[in-house]
């Protein structure tokens, strides 16, 4: 029997033999794709069968067309699209796509409109560049592997930094990518960007501004206004998560996750994490032993996107 999944923003139609890798976003050398505003990612190979139809999401979906073809609808056209061709489908507006061919296999993103994406998704936007999906799925399948095979940390985090530099230049490059933002806004990238990988210094307002030109009153606004959070606060979410990784994935103990997490203090990392997670950061540890190892792939994603723990069938996020 198919799974059918339907909701009043989403109908979803899983074949059998469906076959899916999802990016284990909650590891914590995976930081700097969170920042940037991916919530969820894949490689997925797909057959007849499978329907895929959102009517308003929150989020953007970036897919790269690996192989075989497929029908794609928006709000304005129906097409269909070959390997090597990117579609950016914008939030807020109908998606839709299906295998045309026996075998489909693509890599897809979701991307939050309201936190990194605000200058793109105004269109559907399509371009035809295999180099780009050839250098996705390289990366894809070296991180993938890492992570479900040999598990080498370090390897993890650079195989992660190379996805983030390629998912950057593919959306934010005026020459490589779909769209480029204003300078302000690629600068402010960059600097959240070298935050995200340096969590565990002493960051401050001014010293984030001072990687960039602008007053420290001008780099808290147009923060807010990119991010929708102002800088100390949105340093805070990343660190907390960043954490979360870290208890989650190893057996460090809670002094040095909370060093590693930018917190000299252990008692301010611990009344930070509670305020944050609703739990000291033992209990919230001990709570999660038996579940899921965030060293693979995180469950398959519900139909409202959002994903849960894992529990048959695998339903696709994609």
């Amino acid at each position: 029997m198919v799974p059918r999944f339907k909701n009043l923003c989403e109908t979803c139609t899983i074949p059998p033999g469906t076959r899916e890798r999802f990016l284990p976003l909650g590891h914590p050398s995976l930081a700097g794709l969170r920042a940037l505003g991916v919530r969820m990612g894949g490689v997925s190979l797909i057959g007849p069968g499978y329907r895929m139809v959102r009517f308003r999401p929150t989020f953007h979906a970036l897919l790269y067309v690996l192989e075989g073809e497929a029908h794609f609808g928006n709000a304005r056209a129906q097409a269909w699209a070959g390997p090597g061709e990117r579609l950016l489908f914008p939030a807020g507006e109908f998606q839709a796509y299906a295998p045309k061919t026996p075998a489909w296999r693509m890599a897809w993103f979701h991307l939050d409109a309201a936190r990194a994406h605000r200058g793109l998704g105004k269109a559907f936007l399509r371009t035809r560049d295999p180099g780009a999906c050839r250098a996705v799925e390289r990366v894809m399948a070296g991180l993938l592997d890492e992570v479900d095979l040999r598990r080498d940390r370090d390897l993890v985090a650079l195989w992660s930094g190379l996805l983030l530099k390629t998912l950057r230049r593919d959306l934010f490059d005026d020459d490589a990518g779909f769209a480029g933002p204003a300078p302000e806004a690629a600068r402010l990238d960059e600097v959240w960007g070298l935050v995200s990988s340096q969590l565990e210094s002493d960051w401050s307002l001014k010293r984030m501004a001072s990687h960039t030109v602008w007053t420290r009153a001008h780099f808290a606004r147009l923060c807010a206004s990119r991010y929708g959070e102002p800088p100390m606060k949105r340093l805070a979410r990343l660190r907390m998560e960043h954490a979360e990784g870290l208890l989650a994935a190893t057996a460090l103990p809670v002094g040095e996750i909370s060093q590693r997490s930018g917190y000299s203090d252990a008692f301010a990392f611990s009344t930070a994490f509670r305020r944050h997670a609703g739990l000291p950061p033992a209990v919230w540890r001990g709570r999660r032993k038996g579940k899921r190892d965030p060293l693979v792939p995180s469950a398959s994603p519900t139909p409202d996107g959002r994903g849960r723990p894992p529990s048959p069938p695998r339903v696709g996020g994609n």
